[in-house]
């Protein structure tokens, strides 16, 4: 395969644009050309990705412990443990255990730090 890779500007803005060209056609004026020859298809894609600064995203960092994050009740938690604990607690509030159950409560502390708990809860009178 015998590409042609056209460095113009379109729009005012620099873009990278390839196109196939036959040999026997004369350069277009005013655009600079440059042959490559590709060995496979695969080499074509992974060149312009390296081009035009769009190649593949890197792969994701592994979660510092991880963990995996899961949906319960159409809540978001950030790990399969703290969902758990979260239905347990929903349990025990319908127990009667609990009387008030909060998630993600702020607590301002000293220096201007913000803790954030993961479940709050209030207990009834008497209960454990």
């Amino acid at each position: 395969m015998n590409y042609f890779e056209f460095n113009s500007n379109r729009g005012g803005k620099a873009d990278v644009a390839l196109d196939v060209v036959e040999f026997d056609q004369p350069q277009p004026a005013g655009i600079e050309v440059q042959e490559t020859r590709f060995a496979s298809t695969a080499e074509l894609l992974a060149h312009i990705a390296r081009e035009t600064g769009r190649g593949p995203a890197p792969a994701p960092k592994p979660r510092k412990y991880r963990n995996m994050p899961v949906v319960v009740d159409g809540i978001r938690f950030d790990s399969k443990l703290e969902a758990r604990c979260y239905q347990e607690l929903l349990l025990r509030k319908a127990a009667g255990d609990i009387w008030l159950l909060l998630r993600q409560v702020p607590f301002a502390l000293e220096g201007g730090v913000v803790y954030r708990c993961d479940f709050f809860t209030v207990s009834r009178a008497g209960g454990g």
